[in-house]
């Protein structure tokens, strides 16, 4: 009966080292699991701000591209104009040396 209560306590104290090694195991796992949820957590922000960055980048130069054309726009039509005005201004200049 000593024997028996003997292997009975060794059993128990061999299954709660079992039992801690095992909850041990799975805290260790656990905590890897978080950390590696966390740097995919770390990965997407970096990834979204990239993205962010990136997208503010295209606009920027989408809307210097509208400025430029309508810069040249505009210089285009002050340039239109002002060689209307010059043609004017000799025609004009012609007409009164004829009449002269």
């Amino acid at each position: 009966e000593e024997h028996s209560r003997e292997r009975a306590a060794t059993l128990e104290k061999a299954a709660a080292e079992d039992a801690k090694a095992f909850a041990e195991e799975r805290a260790r796992t656990a905590e890897q699991r978080d950390k590696s949820d966390e740097a995919a957590a770390v990965r997407e922000r970096a990834e979204a701000r990239a993205d962010v960055r990136r997208l503010l980048t295209e606009y920027d130069d989408a809307l210097a591209a509208v400025w430029r054309g309508k810069v040249q726009g505009a210089e285009s039509e002050a340039h239109g104009k002002a060689r209307e005005t010059l043609l004017a201004e000799i025609e004009a200049a012609a007409n009164e040396r004829d009449d002269a």
